[in-house]
């Protein structure tokens, strides 16, 4: 149970679970890379939503996952797809929509499916991810903890 007086302490990046889902393969390789040289050693990638959903298989009871890195066009469907599924499922998973192909009309789509960010894959976007990361990490607990506070201010 978390403590209301304080907020939770943002996990040490080595502690975060983090699943990139993305067709690319390498692009894929290349980030995860880059995140575990970040100190983000729990990272795995699913290359399309079939694999997505069977890493998935124990939420909501219990997210595998701390942040999902979700590319925008997979060749099983799209990002927007997987969004809109997780919430029908219950899985409370942060998603950060990752794409090459971005227009506000798709990031406008992909916040109001729930995503909690949108980044574009061009020029040193994998410098930000680190700190995109923890941010959303961090809110995603705070979201949580004011939750659980509202539900025993209920009871």
């Amino acid at each position: 149970m978390m403590d209301g007086a304080n907020p939770p302490r943002p996990p040490a990046p080595a502690d975060v679970r983090v699943l990139i889902v993305d067709d690319d393969h390498a692009h894929a390789e290349m980030v995860g890379e880059f995140l575990r040289i970040s100190g983000y050693s729990r990272v795995d990638h699913a290359p399309d939503l079939k694999t997505f959903w069977q890493r998935l298989d124990s939420c909501p009871e219990d997210p595998p996952y701390d942040i999902i890195l979700m590319d925008y066009k997979l060749s099983d469907g799209t990002g927007l797809e997987a969004l809109a599924q997780m919430s029908e499922r219950g899985c409370q998973i942060p998603v950060v929509m990752v794409t090459g192909q971005g227009t506000e009309r798709v990031a406008v789509q992909a916040i109001q499916q729930g995503a909690a960010d949108y980044i574009l894959k061009s020029g040193e976007y994998l410098l930000t991810l680190p700190a995109l990361i923890q941010k959303t990490v961090q809110a995603h607990l705070l979201q949580r903890q004011v939750q659980e506070s509202l539900k025993q201010i209920r009871y």
